[in-house]
């Protein structure tokens, strides 16, 4: 052997060596172990090992305890949020107070965003497995929520993985693929839309499965952008104590039972009081885990006493029947306008592009809530229904003028 191909031999031998010694660390791969402690309470970026850390990065908050050896063996429900443009944590100081309240996990992707849905699945085909394996999540009680383009895939990819999302909340759209979340009946759904969004139009594909106890619709004045923070935390108040109760493990749900009780124990409001107490009692009641804890047994029955007491009250009922006034009030109009829009715009192209039409085939249903919201406050003087209800007024008196 000549001494060339003897000194390619212990070169290659040496950089071998060199390379196995040396070997990339998991940081130095850009990758995040799949074993990896996760700090709590901190938004920390996520690499899946198989995007090689350019595809299926997202960041994820966790809430205190999660760490901790006594909780091993417990599940958290996930809240996932998509914002349009990517860099989905930047929606998180709005969400912060409510996934810290009710201990849950927070996942924001950060390279979904509005482009090619090849590229979406890309990143998507990454996340949804690992945070499965990842973290302890609570099968089927999670919520997915976003925005525009975020709202769109919230619709589709929230519904196509059930093992992990309950709920969907839509903002400034909901999807050209008729709603399927809406129409599926084991989904919880809320659609948000200002009166001035120009996709107000897919409002459309949820009209016809609104129902007080899954799928809702809410108008509010505004262009095309979020609900406002307190509507988001009421709808995703109302998800957790649903979701928890039909598919909850009982350490989620005693988190929602003892803050449930918090709650109760702070307000003042009967009608709220009524509200809470009903969700403590349905839940505990659909806990096995819970039939044999005397103190909650004692607390539910204690609650479901009061619930009855409350029921007979005059005051009450007289406010559950406005609440139920304003809801049939909104139904009545988001269906109405919904289709309205519909006549002006078959093709679901953006409204505003027909204006003075959508105002004509609006203003009628428009007139005719603004006429029933007075009665309700004529009829109701001073009930939180009437003072909820302002919410909508505003929403119909700025429809007109954002679409002239």
């Amino acid at each position: 052997m000549s001494n060339t191909p003897r000194n390619l031999l212990f070169v290659f031998c040496v950089a071998l060596l060199f390379g196995t010694l040396v070997a990339p660390t998991a940081a130095q791969q850009n990758f995040t172990p799949i074993d990896q402690e996760i700090a709590e309470q901190e938004i920390t970026a996520v690499f899946p090992e198989a995007g090689q850390g350019k595809l299926g990065v997202y960041r994820v908050w966790l809430p205190v305890g999660y760490n901790d050896e006594a909780n091993a063996e417990r599940t958290y429900p996930v809240l996932l949020v998509d914002v349009a443009n990517g860099n989905s944590h930047s929606r998180f100081p709005q969400v912060r107070e409510w996934v810290e309240r009710n201990g849950w996990i927070c996942v924001m992707p950060t390279d979904v965003k509005n482009g090619p849905v090849l590229d979406i699945d890309r990143n998507y085909s990454l996340i949804f497995p690992d945070i499965k394996q990842r973290f302890r999540l609570t099968p089927h009680c999670g919520i997915m929520t976003g925005m525009s383009g975020g709202s769109r895939r919230s619709t589709r990819y929230g519904n196509a993985n059930q093992d992990i999302f309950g709920g969907i909340i839509n903002n400034g759209g909901v999807n050209s693929d008729g709603a399927a979340h809406c129409k599926d009946r084991n989904m919880m759904v809320m659609v948000f839309s200002g009166t001035g969004c120009f996709n107000i139009a897919e409002i459309q594909h949820a009209i016809n499965f609104q129902s007080p106890d899954r799928c809702q619709i809410r108008l509010f004045d505004g262009g095309h952008t979020w609900g406002t923070v307190p509507m988001q935390e009421e709808a995703m108040d109302w998800m957790a104590a649903g979701l928890l109760t039909n598919f909850g493990e009982p350490e989620p749900a005693l988190d929602l039972l003892n803050l449930l009780k918090t709650e109760i124990e702070s307000t003042e409001s009967q009608y709220r009081r009524y509200l809470l107490m009903g969700r403590y009692v349905g839940l505990a009641n659909s806990q096995r885990a819970f039939k044999k804890d005397a103190d909650l047994k004692a607390i539910a029955k204690e609650y479901k006493a009061e619930v009855k007491k409350l029921s007979r009250d005059k005051e009450l009922r007289t406010e559950l029947e406005a609440m139920a006034a304003l809801q049939a009030i909104r139904q009545q109009y988001a269906t109405q306008i919904g289709q309205s829009l519909n006549w002006a715009n078959g093709s679901l192209s953006p409204p505003k592009k027909f204006g003075q039409k959508v105002i004509v085939a609006t203003d009628a249903t428009r007139q005719q809530t603004m006429a029933a919201l007075q009665t309700l406050a004529e009829q109701y003087p001073g009930s939180e229904a009437v003072a909820e209800s302002q919410i909508d007024v505003q929403a119909m008196e700025g429809f007109a003028k954002r679409w002239r």
